[in-house]
C-alpha cells in the first residue's frame, strides 16, 4: 500500500526519497502527498516513465535521492515546479534546464554530517588499533609463530593523545570584503558545500550585512554569519579565510601562535599570527 497525506487539491507531492514520518505527516497538513521511497521500492525511475507519472498525476513538487532528473523529464512534465534533492549536491538534476521551465531546485547541504563524523571516528580506531590489517593476517592463516603479531601488529591507545582532524573538499570557506553599494556594505564568499576544485568566479555568492543575497545562484556558505561577525568587530579586516589546512590545523592543534619568521611576514601581516582558543560560535 502506497502512503498518503491529504492536503490542499492544488498541490501534489510524490516524494521517491526516505522520509522522516513527522515530516510526511506534517507536509500532508499543505498538500497531497505520495511516498515511495526507493528504500522501499528498489525502484529508480527511468526518465521518461517518471515524466510520464509527474504529468499523468499532476505532480509539482518531487523530491528525490537516487533517482535523476534530467531535461526530459522536465519538459514531459509541465505541472512540476519545485524538485528537492535529498543529497549534498545537486548533480542528479539538470539545473539549466530545471532554471529553463521554471523548476526551483533545493538541495540538502550537509545532510550525512553526522554519518560522516561517525564513519571517521571509526576509521581512526581501526587505524590506530591496525584491526583491518589484523583481521587479514587472521583470514589469510598466517598465524604461524605466536610471538610476532605481538610485535608486528601492536597499535596504539588513544588515552592522553590529541585528535585533530583535517578537512578536505567542501571544508572551509573564504570571504572579502567589498565597497559599500546603495548604502549597502557587501561581501562575497564562497558558496556552501561546493567543493573548491570546481569553483569559477559566477558560483561566489554576494551578500549584504543581513545575508540578503545580491549575486550567485548559490546559497552562500553556512558560515557567513561567522564572517559577517568578523567583519562587524574588525573593521580593518578586508578577507577572511577559514580553512582546513594541514598547516592550519596543526596550529590550532597545538594552540601557539605563528612567529614572524622572516621580514616579509612582518611587513605583509603585522607580526605574528595569534591563534584563539576553541569557543561555540
Amino acid at each position: 500500500m502506497v502512503p498518503t497525506c491529504k492536503g490542499t487539491p492544488e498541490a501534489r507531492a510524490l516524494i521517491v526519497a526516505p522520509f522522516s514520518e513527522p515530516q510526511f505527516a506534517e507536509l500532508g497538513n499543505t498538500v497531497d502527498v505520495t511516498y515511495e521511497s526507493w528504500f522501499e521500492t528498489r525502484r529508480i525511475h527511468e526518465p521518461d516513465e517518471l515524466a510520464s507519472r509527474l504529468n499523468r498525476e499532476g505532480i509539482s513538487i518531487l523530491v528525490v535521492e537516487a533517482d535523476f532528473v534530467f531535461q526530459e523529464v522536465l519538459e514531459g512534465a509541465p505541472s512540476l515546479r519545485f524538485v528537492g534533492v535529498c543529497r549534498n549536491t545537486t548533480s542528479h538534476v539538470d539545473i539549466e534546464a530545471a532554471t529553463e521551465h521554471g523548476v526551483l531546485v533545493v538541495n540538502t547541504p550537509g545532510r550525512n554530517a553526522q554519518a560522516v563524523a561517525e564513519h571517521a571516528l571509526g576509521l581512526m580506531l581501526s587505524l590506530a588499533r591496525r584491526i583491518p590489517a589484523t583481521h587479514r593476517y587472521m583470514v589469510d592463516g598466517r598465524w604461524a609463530n605466536p610471538t610476532e603479531p605481538y610485535l608486528s601488529m601492536r597499535g596504539v591507545e588513544l588515552a592522553g593523545r590529541t585528535l585533530g582532524i583535517i578537512g578536505l573538499g567542501a571544508s572551509g570557506n573564504v570571504s572579502m570584503r567589498l565597497e559599500h553599494f546603495d548604502s549597502r556594505e557587501l561581501f562575497a564568499i564562497t558558496p556552501s558545500g561546493r567543493q573548491y576544485a570546481n569553483l569559477t568566479e559566477e558560483d561566489i555568492a554576494v551578500v549584504d550585512s543581513e545575508v540578503e543575497p545580491i549575486e550567485g545562484d548559490l546559497p552562500p556558505s553556512s558560515e557567513t554569519l561567522m564572517h559577517l561577525g568578523i567583519y562587524r568587530s574588525q573593521l580593518d579586516v578586508g578577507a577572511a579565510a577559514h580553512t582546513h589546512s594541514v598547516f592550519a590545523s596543526v596550529a590550532a592543534v597545538a594552540g601557539r601562535s605563528i612567529p614572524p619568521i622572516i621580514d616579509e611576514m612582518v611587513v605583509s601581516i603585522g607580526g605574528a599570527i595569534e591563534v584563539s582558543e576553541y569557543a561555540f560560535p
